[in-house]
C-alpha cells in the first residue's frame, strides 16, 4: 500500500503488515533479542516529523509470520511528502525489519517518482544502515535517518542529474536492458527489448534515468510476455516479496551506475 500524498494512518498500516505492531519477538530468539515494536518506531518518527508513505509485509504459508515476518516501510518528511526535490522523485527512508530473528533494522535510501508510482531503492554506492535487536531504542531508527537524509540526498540529487543527462545509444538501452533481465530472469527468457517498453509519455526518451525507470517498472510490475520451454504462453510475475524487491532494486541501481560517464571514464 503506498500513499502519494498524505502519510498512511496507523489502521492503514497494519492493515497492510500486522507485524509492524508485534510488541513480542517470535518465541524461538535469544534471550540477548531485545523487541522493539516497529509501530513505536512510527511513532517515534512522527513526532520528529517523517510519516510513512508505503507499507509492505512478505506473505509467509506460516501463520505465525502474520505476527513476526519481514516488513518495509518508507518514510518520508511530512514538510516534502508530496514535493519532488531530486529531480521528478522525492527521497524516502527505506525501513525493513522482522520480529523472528532473522533481520535487524535495516535503513536504505530510497526515491519515489511520483509520474509512474515507482519505488527506488539506492545500490550499494549508498550507505546502508544496520540496527541490532539488542539494546537499541526508537530514536536510533530516527537518528539514523535524519543522517541518511542529511548526507545522501545530495548525493541523490547529484546521481539523478547526472543519468538524466546521459544519452544511451539504442545499442546501450539494449545493453541496460539486458543486464537488468539477468538480474531476474534467465538468459534468453524472452526478449530485453520489451523491457525498454514505454508506459506513459512522460518516461519516453533516451537519457538513463528514464530508461532506468521504464525497465524497474516492466521488471516489478511483471506481465512481459514469453513462452516457457513448452512453447506455452507465459506472464512474468511481478515482485511483491519485500526481500526480492530490496535486492532487486539495489542490483539495478548498480547496473544504472556503471553507465554513468563518471564510471565509464574510471
Amino acid at each position: 500500500m503506498r500513499s502519494h500524498l498524505m502519510p498512511l494512518t496507523n489502521e492503514q498500516i497494519l492493515e497492510e503488515a500486522p507485524s509492524v505492531g508485534a510488541d513480542s519477538p517470535h518465541p524461538k530468539t535469544s534471550g540477548v533479542y531485545v523487541p522493539i515494536s516497529t509501530l513505536q518506531v512510527v511513532e517515534t518518527m512522527k513526532e520528529a516529523g517523517y510519516g510513512v508513505s508505503r507499507a509492505q509485509q512478505t506473505r509467509s504459508r506460516d501463520p505465525s509470520m502474520r505476527v513476526y515476518g519481514r516488513h518495509l516501510l518508507t518514510f518520508r518528511p511530512m514538510d516534502a511528502f508530496s514535493k519532488p526535490s531530486v529531480g521528478d522523485a522525492v527521497p524516502e527512508v527505506v525501513l525493513i525489519n522482522s520480529h523472528d530473528g532473522n533481520c535487524s533494522y535495516r535503513l536504505h535510501v530510497g526515491l519515489f517518482r511520483f509520474v509512474c508510482a515507482n519505488g527506488i531503492i539506492a545500490g550499494h554506492t549508498f550507505d546502508t544502515v544496520s540496527i541490532r535487536h539488542r539494546g537499541m531504542e526508537a530514536r536510533d531508527v530516527v537518528t539514523a535517518s535524519e543522517s541518511i537524509f542529511k548526507e545522501h540526498v545530495p548525493k541523490l540529487r547529484n546521481w539523478v542529474e547526472s543519468a538524466a543527462e546521459t544519452k544511451l545509444s539504442k545499442k546501450k538501452q539494449l545493453e541496460f536492458a539486458t543486464e537488468a533481465q539477468a538480474i531476474r530472469f534467465e538468459k534468453g527468457s524472452f526478449d530485453p527489448v520489451q523491457l525498454l517498453d514505454c508506459r506513459r509519455t512522460a518516461d519516453a526518451g533516451d537519457d538513463l534515468w528514464r530508461v532506468y525507470n521504464r525497465v524497474q517498472e516492466n521488471v516489478m510490475a511483471g506481465g512481459i510476455g514469453y513462452k516457457d520451454s513448452a512453447q506455452r504462453n507465459r506472464h512474468t510475475r511481478p515482485i511483491n516479496r519485500v526481500t526480492k524487491d530490496v535486492i532487486f532494486n539495489q542490483q539495478l541501481w548498480d547496473v544504472a551506475n556503471e553507465f554513468l560517464p563518471s564510471q565509464a571514464a574510471a
